[in-house]
Order: C-alpha cells, then structure tokens, then sequence
C-alpha cells in the first residue's frame, strides 16, 4: 500500500502559505484612482507583469484622466495590411487603477489579480 500523506500534506502547506499579491490587500478599501503624475514606463512594466509580456505599448496620459485601461490586440490583416472583418479572437485585456489612500494598485480585471505599484503616486 502506497502513502500518500506526505505529499499531499506538503502540497497543502505549500498553497496554504503561498501569497498572492490578493492577500495582503483589503478590497473593500480600494478604490478607483487616477495618477498625479504621468507614469507611462512604470504603467507598462505592471501591466507587462500582468500580462507576462515581455512589453506593451500604451499612451502617454494613461490613467491621467479615467481609472481604466483596455488593450487589445492588433487586428487581424490580409497580406494587403487591411483588417480582416470578424477575426479578432481574443477578448481585450483589461485594468483599473485603485488605491486605498496610501498606496497604488493596478488590478487586471479579467484574471482579478491585484498588483502594488509602489513607483505610482495616485490621487
């Protein structure tokens, strides 16, 4: 007879202690926010994070004037360049900006993931 105990005890513990960047954050004090400064590399990083891309290209006054960003991928072409109607496949990816009055976070709304930015200034 084979044992498992172990094993599965060890697994167990080790998802039990793992912490996500959810579990240090209290949701219901977050809220949405909007950056003091604009902060277009250091927004980009996180959402590159987020994503697990190695870049993403976004504007300038991100989060400068909404809490929210959307991206999505770049239309489908025909070997012309031109769009082809009805090929976007992938649903576009997106975040919101929050605080919680003491510090930043970028939250991706389709996974529900919640990233600290320490380097943003939010008001």
């Amino acid at each position: 007879m084979r044992k498992f105990w172990p094993h599965s005890l060890l697994a167990a513990v080790a998802l039990a202690t793992s912490s996500g960047c959810n579990s240090t954050v209290n949701q219901d004090e977050l809220r949405p926010a909007l950056l003091s400064e604009p902060s277009q590399q250091q927004v980009a990083a996180l959402v590159a994070q987020a994503l697990n891309i190695k870049g993403v290209n976004i504007s300038e006054d991100v989060f400068m004037q909404k809490s929210s960003l959307v991206l999505s991928s770049p239309p489908f072409t025909d070997a012309q360049g031109n769009p082809i109607m009805g090929k976007q496949v992938e649903m576009p990816e997106r975040f919101m900006l929050l605080t919680d009055g003491k510090q930043c976070y970028l939250q991706h709304l389709n996974s529900e993931q919640i990233l600290p930015a320490p380097t943003l200034t939010c008001r």
